[in-house]
């Protein structure tokens, strides 16, 4: 299955779209706690707020990828 890395959103996302993205999101991640937690929705909120004001899958992905 190939991703267009391209892809951006037309509209900001809605309060519910967000919390489903954080959901699917976070049940991605191995997060074992404590700091994990921490960074992980430090992670999430910086990737959301992309995502919601327009950038490429590409960059979003390209600026979380460890």
């Amino acid at each position: 299955m190939s991703v267009n890395t391209q892809l951006t959103l037309p509209r900001p996302l809605s309060t519910d779209e967000t919390d489903t993205l954080r959901d699917l999101l976070t049940q991605q991640l191995n997060i074992s706690g404590g700091d994990d937690l921490d960074d992980a929705e430090n992670l999430l909120d910086y990737a959301i707020d992309m995502i919601d004001s327009g950038e490429a899958v590409g960059h979003v992905t390209d600026e979380v990828s460890l």
